[in-house]
């Protein structure tokens, strides 16, 4: 599920890679850190929410994903704010809310 959360937000194939998606390290499919930067918020994400629902016979859904990401992205604007990097915290989450966008209108 991830990969293709992953490859629709960057609008590239994405191969799932246990490196970069369970250690953290960087995707090679994404060129930019800024990219990486995203993914690994967006990885983090993903496994914070399975960490709350290990006990549990379901996967949280993409959903939830959603809202836990954008918890983060906000966080991340409040964090950007302070230090004065708002413009390039935006530009790192554009992806996501391109992606964002898109899943608002086919639902």
């Amino acid at each position: 599920m991830m990969a293709l959360t992953l490859s629709a937000i960057f609008k590239l194939s994405i191969n799932p890679d246990p490196l970069s998606f369970l250690l953290g390290l960087p995707l090679t499919a994404l060129k930019t850190s800024d990219s990486n930067k995203l993914a690994t918020h967006i990885l983090m994400a993903a496994k914070t929410l399975r960490a709350a629902k290990w006990k549990s016979t379901y996967l949280p859904n993409q959903q939830a994903l959603i809202t836990k990401v954008k918890w983060i992205r906000n966080m991340e604007t409040i964090r950007a704010y302070l230090q004065g990097t708002g413009y390039k915290n935006a530009l790192l989450w554009l992806p996501w809310a391109e992606f964002e966008t898109a899943q608002t209108d086919s639902d």
